[in-house]
């Protein structure tokens, strides 16, 4: 049984072979070929040449195509060019705003820099007067640590 589907599919592509050779050697010009095509007794056929109105038909679909691949190119550049301006407008709207705003802040910024702010002064008042009674406390604190520690070295000494 497998010699006979080995026979069918070998001759299949026998005869496969044989109906596409002839068409393969049409187009060939190399002396294999003319060799081939004598020993199964074709001659081979040269496709005659395309009139010049074939040619120039075949041109002018190629420039057409051509000229719509193009056209499409040259609109798609075109709306890349009109966002990327529209981002520009943008960002210059932007940083025109933002050139706005920092003379702003500058101008505030020197007024404040001008005029002294009368709550720094009130703590600084603050702070000087706690320091003034920090000060005495302290004091106060080391006299009576002394006096404490000589009273506690008496006391010690006598007992």
């Amino acid at each position: 049984m497998q010699d006979l589907i080995t026979n069918v599919l070998f001759y299949g592509f026998l005869l496969l072979a044989a109906s596409t050779i002839p068409k393969l050697l049409t187009r060939l010009e190399d002396p294999l070929t003319v060799f081939l095509a004598r020993i199964l007794g074709k001659e081979i056929k040269k496709p005659p040449p395309p009139t010049y109105k074939e040619r120039i038909s075949v041109l002018v679909k190629n420039l057409e195509s051509a000229s719509s691949d193009a056209d499409e190119l040259l609109l798609e550049i075109g709306e890349v060019a009109q966002k990327r301006e529209k981002v520009v407008k943008q960002l210059e709207k932007e940083v025109s705003l933002m050139e706005g705003k920092e003379e702003d802040l500058k101008q505030r910024i020197a007024v404040l820099e001008n005029i002294p702010v009368p709550v720094a002064d009130h703590f600084g008042k603050i702070v000087n007067a706690g320091e003034k009674k920090s000060a005495r406390r302290d004091a106060v604190y080391f006299l009576l640590g002394a006096l404490f520690s000589l009273g506690a070295e008496f006391l010690f000494r006598l007992f």
